[in-house]
């Protein structure tokens, strides 16, 4: 007996035909920044609603870090829709064949950006379109993945065949603090001896002031210290400041110009009578502050302005509730002392259907056993070399003050 067909209400059925519409992603290759800023709305609206979410990821990073490094790129992001809504971005640029996110290598985390129940159909729309009708690329390096990334959570339940041409590496551990529920692992860490006693030198010395920037100009005469003090700083053990270059000082600006200071970005100075001794830039998003760069006055060593610096940022952290401090990337030995935990970091590597890929995919597989084995060593090299600078600049410094003293003496006579 055949039954009778039940015709639905019209409204359910006008519901269903809605579900199946979004049930099929599209995907738009987009190699016009303009037609990113268009989608900035939809953008800010899918970072805005992940609780984990990075400065990195915000379109306003976005813009600022085009503004200043686009001219060495070429924009291949990938836009994901269901019907008529964005429900997903990946940024991404290439340069050289190489395809990286955008944003990197200046973020310390990278991501895609979506809500959690698209991630994974995100990915499948992303990498399809990636192998399938992207041309021109050797590889794509999606670096400075942390292990609560989208993409890490996600990428294994690519299908077998585009997993087929996917590689996680891990790469890099991030030293980060974590005060506990009632922040009292705070306390613990600013009562140091080591950092009381550098603390009452540098407050013998004259009135100690720390305070966050709040006006442009203000900030933009700062910066400039900062740059001048920073690529100061890097000479004297011998290494190149990343702000000897114009284009990193033009991005720290356009930061301040697309972030501004009063929300999400921090820009702050301490002095001693008046005059600056070391300057921090962070950022500080859904609960968590993050220490992005920093330096110092080498004429001001003496009184160990980096740390006295460290100790108010933590202060400021206690006194703002602040649920994790992140020292961001980098292995400097001062984060072991004041860290408590570490996190992970990974790249995925992701090569097209040939058979350079496939060779590529071999060398990658073969890194991902090597590379524990080098970072360790880089580590050991790096601690022996970071000792023989303290060294060094320590004896310049004798030597300095010692001809100073001299001159001073022939002077007087």
């Amino acid at each position: 007996m055949t039954l009778p067909a039940i015709a639905l209400p019209e409204n359910e059925r006008r519901e269903g035909l809605a579900a199946a519409r979004r049930e099929l992603l599209r995907c738009e290759m987009v190699s016009d920044f303009g037609r990113l800023q268009e989608l900035s709305s939809d953008w800010k609206r899918l970072w805005q609603s992940d609780p984990q979410a990075e400065i990195f990821q915000s379109p306003e990073w976005a813009i600022a870090w085009w503004s200043s490094f686009g001219h060495r790129y070429t924009l291949c992001s990938l836009v994901v829709f269901a019907a008529d809504e964005v429900v997903g971005i990946v940024p991404l640029v290439k340069r050289n064949g190489v395809i990286q996110f955008l944003g990197t290598p200046e973020a310390d985390y990278a991501d895609i950006v979506c809500s959690e129940q698209w991630s994974s159909r995100v990915l499948v729309a992303a990498f399809q379109t990636l192998q399938e009708s992207t041309t021109g690329w050797k590889e794509c390096c999606l670096q400075h993945l942390s292990e609560n990334s989208r993409v890490l959570r996600h990428y294994r339940a690519l299908p077998r065949p585009l997993l087929a041409n996917v590689r996680c590496i891990t790469t890099e551990h991030y030293q980060i603090f974590l005060p506990g529920k009632d922040g009292a692992g705070f306390d613990s860490v600013l009562g140091k001896h080591h950092t009381k006693r550098i603390r009452n030198k540098l407050q013998k010395a004259g009135q100690v002031r720390f305070r966050q920037l709040d006006t442009q100009q203000e900030a933009k005469t700062h910066l400039t210290n900062f740059f001048h003090h920073h690529v100061r700083r890097f000479a004297v053990t011998g290494r190149r400041s990343v702000y000897a270059a114009r284009d990193p000082q033009q991005f720290m600006s356009a930061l301040v110009e697309e972030l501004g200071l009063r929300d999400r970005l921090r820009f702050g100075v301490l002095e001693l009578d008046d005059r600056p001794l070391a300057w921090y830039f962070g950022f500080e998003v859904n609960g968590k502050f993050l220490l992005y760069q920093h330096t110092f006055d080498l004429d001001a060593a003496g009184y160990t302005p980096g740390e006295v610096l460290l100790w108010n940022l933590l202060a400021y952290s206690r006194d703002h509730f602040i649920r994790e401090f992140d020292f961001g990337s980098g292995d400097e030995l001062y984060k072991n002392r004041f860290s408590n935990a570490s996190r992970e970091t990974f790249s995925i590597f992701i090569q097209p259907r040939s058979f350079a890929g496939r060779v590529r995919g071999v060398v990658r597989s073969t890194q991902n056993y090597v590379q524990p084995l080098l970072r360790g060593m880089k580590k050991k090299v790096k601690s022996r070399a970071t000792m023989r600078a303290l060294r060094s600049v320590r004896r310049w410094k004798i030597a300095a003050s010692a001809r100073m003293k001299k001159t001073d003496e022939n002077g007087a006579r």
